[in-house]
């Protein structure tokens, strides 16, 4: 998915979002950012609208995509996997006494036994309950997207998305290129063991997507009332000392950013992305301090944090049609970053129902009611 310019380091990440609401799900493993690609911004010209036909997922340039295909029928989120009627002549879905389902799809049969989609999946969550979790919050997070999408009534200009799919082949030419040469229809094939033609339009899909999700963050920020804000964060008591101590003999604020900050954003004098207001602590500081005026020190995750309100900005209204304009030209000015992307995740996963028990259940792991 989107790749993110970093400008927040991780203790002020957990910040942003510890107030804030999560998806209705329990983790199938310990908890990680999804992994996020940059969006190729590009004028909107012939529009492309974010219609049913969007499919959702990620593909990596030289791994398979997990995106569903546009020509595929999506299966509802809320429907647990296995819970359909079998088709004529299919197994029916048996259960281990007391223990995951077995069902799903039919993946095959093995000495006439069936082989089903839920053992593949209890097999990789044994192996690797991260990697299950992670792909498990791409694919949340893709269909969130989508929803979101549409009710902001995005659409993307062709030139957008065709830029967006020549770089993904370019990158996978250059992998292609650095594994011993060759077409990238034998690689795909050979290498991979996948059809190259309906790996090519996974990787389209997952482009769209990628396009969608970055117009759907920096839309996010319009749409609601933000803070302007620059930050100082600092490890110890005693550094926080020193900075106050500093803005008491009246030095510059950046300055002491530069000097002082153990954030990525010292480089910029402590600039960071417009802060939108919520119930999260950081939220808070920058909607309770006058402009002007320097809050804190706030201690969270074990540092001490300084915010310097220097205006704050009304939300807008109108969706797509109103500031796609907009946003389209800061896209191409700068990508979304993770304070960006966190403050969305944070609003969009409290908008919609997201319920993944159906896979816990299917992979035969406890499901406590909240």
């Amino acid at each position: 998915m989107m790749r993110i310019k970093r400008v927040c380091v991780v203790g002020l990440l957990w910040t942003l979002v510890a107030c804030g609401s999560t998806p209705n799900r329990k983790p199938v493993g310990p908890a990680s950012l999804p992994e996020r690609s940059a969006a190729v911004a590009g004028p909107a010209d012939a529009a492309v609208p974010a219609d049913d036909s969007t499919s959702i997922g990620s593909s990596d340039s030289a791994g398979p995509s997990s995106v569903v295909d546009a020509g595929t029928e999506r299966r509802d989120l809320a429907t647990p996997i296995g819970s359909e009627q079998p088709e004529a002549g299919k197994p029916p879905v048996p259960k281990a006494n007391g223990g995951p389902k077995l069902g799903g799809d039919l993946l095959g049969t093995v000495a006439g036994q069936p082989l089903y989609a839920s053992e593949l999946l209890q097999a990789w969550l044994q192996r690797d309950s991260r990697e299950v979790s992670r792909y498990l919050d791409k694919l949340v997070l893709d269909r969130l997207v989508v929803a979101e999408s549409k009710r902001l009534g995005i659409v993307l200009g062709k030139e957008s998305v065709r830029d967006a799919v020549a770089q993904a082949q370019e990158l996978l030419k250059e992998t292609i290129a650095e594994n011993g040469g060759g077409t990238v229809e034998d690689f795909i094939r050979s290498r991979m063991g996948l059809d190259p033609a309906f790996y090519m339009q996974r990787m389209e899909a997952s482009k769209v997507t990628d396009l969608l999700a970055s117009r759907c963050v920096r839309a996010f920020l319009l749409e609601n009332e933000r803070a302007v804000a620059r930050m100082i964060v600092v490890q110890t008591r005693e550094e926080a000392d020193l900075v106050q101590a500093g803005m008491a003999r009246g030095e510059d604020f950046s300055a002491l950013a530069k000097e002082h900050s153990a954030d990525p954003s010292a480089e910029q004098g402590g600039q960071i992305p417009e802060l939108v207001r919520s119930q999260s602590a950081i939220s808070r500081l920058a909607f309770t301090t006058e402009v002007g005026e320097v809050g804190g020190p706030l201690m969270e995750g074990g540092r001490w944090i300084f915010l310097r309100v220097d205006g704050r900005k009304p939300a807008r209204e109108g969706g797509w049609e109103a500031f796609g304009a907009e946003v389209e030209a800061t896209l191409v000015e700068r990508p979304i970053d993770d304070l960006e992307f966190l403050q969305w995740q944070a609003s969009v996963s409290s908008r919609y129902e997201v319920d993944t028990t159906p896979f816990l259940e299917l992979v035969g792991e406890p499901v406590s009611n909240p």
